[in-house]
């Protein structure tokens, strides 16, 4: 394993989880989601899941100077897992987990994660989950999931599905301060369970989304017991088979999504889900379109491998948070990772980022500063009401360009912003005679 295209999790960083999360954050520019543990339950209080579509904001809970403060939404999730053991539910708890990994291949845009965990009965488990969310195509993802007994035999239940009764949990979201209750943000407009489909509503803005998944189990020559297990606002199959030593089940997962921001939702899903790709196909698609990137833009330096690590790995989160496909978004301070910053458009985007998709990725340079032409109405606006001519763009801008900072925060005071993007727009001009 090249450790310049990896980051690898030992099990002794396990206890950090809400910053560990966020470096494991997959994502295509229309989505991303967090490095939350497939299995894991919601309101786990040491951890922060989170999937949030670009463009796709609600109502904060923060007074922002002009009203409520814009936040990215927390949509359902589609990774979500349960699984049980001779019917003893499988979570991570100290001590009940051995030879533990977890592994960003950088190169193709694949999260691994693997570990054998001991049952109350003293059975060892091995279990292995793979996801990745499509570079090749901004409305499907990955989810593989492999159970193997190691010396005795197991009855398994594998429960996959959609949680749509996320919640979210604001911008309080970094130790030692303490998450914030959640808070209902979604509408469940319909639920499906023979046809595997979701579809809810963001509030207070009628945003709807909707999401779908094809499944499949294999255990060997066996055929599995398959079940619907939608519970509340828990869409899910429930899989069932008795497990031989050194007889893996293995779940593939193809995950469909898109919003009205792309049009009729439903009816798009719909078609999507008619004839889902295989997973190896869709895998496969990902890892040439990562490969075709990395061909523009990847950085090689001299020096330590640590040093070239990190330089990927910071090139790796800046393509894979980047909105290329759409102007009427930018590109976060946080990226798709988090709800920190609430998913807001910072100065430093032009300043620190852009210079480096102007040359290696100009399109994706030129939507987002279409993005700061289309809210131009806004920050001439903005001037307006602080007694200046001409536009000051928000200190901290979502998606409709208004000034989204807290009373008595310095936002008054970054007027930089200004030249900030006015360096950008030349510097691409002069890079690319546009």
């Amino acid at each position: 394993m090249d450790k310049t295209w990896t980051l690898v999790e030992p099990a002794s960083a396990f206890k950090r989880r809400l910053g560990q999360d966020a470096l494991f954050t997959l994502g295509n520019g229309y989505l991303g989601c967090r490095g939350f543990f497939d299995e894991e339950q919601e309101g786990a209080v040491e951890t922060l899941g989170g999937i949030y579509m670009a463009g796709v904001f609600g109502r904060g809970a923060l007074k922002a100077w002009t009203g409520m403060d814009r936040e990215l939404v927390n949509t359902p999730n589609f990774f979500w897992t349960s699984i049980r053991i001779d019917g003893e539910l499988l979570l991570q708890r100290p001590g009940r987990i051995r030879a533990y990994r977890r592994t960003l291949d950088m190169r193709h845009g694949i999260v691994t994660r693997s570990f054998v965990w001991t049952s109350a009965r003293g059975k060892r488990v091995s279990v292995r989950f793979e996801r990745f969310i499509s570079m090749a195509d901004l409305h499907r993802a990955g989810q593989r999931i492999v159970v193997c007994p190691l010396e005795a035999a197991v009855d398994l239940e594998l429960v996959a599905g959609i949680d749509a009764g996320v919640t979210q949990h604001n911008m309080v979201t970094t130790i030692p301060l303490p998450i914030q209750p959640g808070r209902p943000h979604l509408k469940l407009l319909a639920m499906e369970a023979d046809s595997l489909r979701v579809q809810v509503a963001t509030l207070p803005d009628g945003v709807c989304l909707s999401e779908g998944q094809s499944l499949a189990l294999a255990v060997g020559n066996a055929v599995p017991e398959a079940a619907d297990a939608t519970r509340g606002p828990r869409l899910g199959t429930a899989f069932r088979a008795r497990l031989q030593p050194g007889n893996p089940a293995t779940l593939s997962k193809v995950v469909a999504f898109y919003t009205s921001r792309d049009g009729d939702d439903a009816r798009l899903l719909a078609d999507a889900m008619r004839e889902p790709p295989a997973y190896e196909t869709l895998l496969a698609e990902h890892c040439r379109a990562w490969e075709r990137r990395w061909h523009d833009a990847d950085i090689e330096i001299e020096g330590a491998a640590d040093d070239q690590q990190a330089v990927r790995f910071n090139l790796f989160h800046l393509m894979q948070a980047c909105p290329r496909h759409d102007s009427r978004v930018s590109l976060g301070a946080r990226g798709l990772s988090g709800e920190m910053h609430e998913g807001s458009i910072f100065w430093d985007n032009e300043i620190f980022k852009l210079p480096f998709f102007t040359f290696t990725d100009p399109d994706a340079t030129r939507s987002m500063l279409r993005f700061r032409h289309r809210t131009l109405p806004a920050a001439r606006r903005h001037a307006r009401e602080l007694w200046f001519e001409g536009a000051m763009y928000a200190w901290k801008s979502g998606d409709d360009g208004v000034e989204e900072t807290e009373m008595g925060v310095g936002a008054y005071y970054a007027i930089h912003i200004v030249a900030d993007i006015a360096y950008a727009l030349r510097q691409y001009w002069e890079a690319t005679g546009d």
